[in-house]
């Protein structure tokens, strides 16, 4: 990626900042052009400190910026939407922390709620676990619904975070490349963002798949069916297939995740 031609990108981590094996760090390993929004307190997350640096990050940009936020990260951008003129050119928000939810997020970021449920005023894709312990999959949705979010359910994956062992995560720099190609308005600038990106992401992925969409679930082992799920709503997301296509690629995701629940209801 060019440094003097590439979309500015702002990675905005969640409560804790996000530590060395999680994605969003490996994902600026990977580009290291790309910046940190770094926040004043990480254990003591004030929501008008944490707006006011998100704001002064992105009015550093040249040119609206792609914003990569996790967690608690998902909320500080629907909160500053709703106070800045600022442009950004779109967001890619995994797991948004449900702040409203005394049971599952911890009181130190209550002065993050209400949740915003206003649309956000650029597009933006929402990418949940069915599993996450800080939001529910229908939370998740209904944010995604709420903030005109594009929505990738990515199966039984946890917070998205460093637990989750996704490494590099390549389906994740995949859809972030595809959201890239969706929002860029200026197509001259595409190839240095997006291209770099989608090779990162996409190409890894590619390589990963062989035979694993050839199986049937119940033949798969449960790293495939983890896979699997990944590798499918990629593709959804990326809308490769025509009509008929895309209705045997959702026909297949759900096969494939009812099957991941089964065995997880099964011990």
């Amino acid at each position: 990626m060019s440094e003097g031609s590439s979309i500015p990108v702002l990675v905005i981590p969640g409560i804790y900042g996000s530590g060395p094996t999680h994605w969003q760090t490996r994902w600026q390993e990977l580009h290291p052009q790309w910046v940190r929004v770094e926040q004043r307190s990480w254990d003591r997350p004030d929501r008008a400190t944490w707006v006011a640096t998100l704001e002064s990050a992105v009015a550093t940009c040249r040119r609206p910026p792609i914003l990569v936020a996790h967690s608690l990260g998902c909320a500080l951008v629907a909160q500053w939407a709703g106070t800045t003129r600022l442009p950004v050119q779109s967001a890619f928000l995994v797991a948004p922390a449900d702040v409203d939810s005394v049971d599952r997020t911890p009181d130190a970021v209550r002065s993050f709620a209400p949740m915003p449920t206003r649309t956000l005023p650029f597009p933006s894709m929402l990418v949940a676990s069915t599993n996450d312990q800080y939001v529910s999959i229908e939370r998740s949705r209904g944010f995604a619904r709420a903030w005109g979010s594009d929505f990738v359910n990515l199966g039984a994956q946890g917070h998205i975070n460093a637990d989750s062992e996704l490494d590099d995560w390549p389906a994740g720099l995949a859809l972030l490349g595809q959201l890239i190609q969706d929002t860029d308005p200026a197509g001259a600038d595409r190839s240095s963002a997006r291209e770099d990106v989608r090779n990162r992401g996409e190409d890894d992925t590619m390589a990963e798949s062989d035979g694993v969409l050839e199986k049937q679930p119940a033949e798969m082992t449960d790293d495939e069916l983890q896979q699997a799920v990944q590798l499918l709503e990629v593709d959804l997301a990326k809308s490769q297939y025509g009509t008929r296509g895309h209705e045997n690629a959702e026909a297949m995701l759900n096969a494939v995740m009812a099957e991941a629940e089964r065995r997880a209801a099964a011990g």
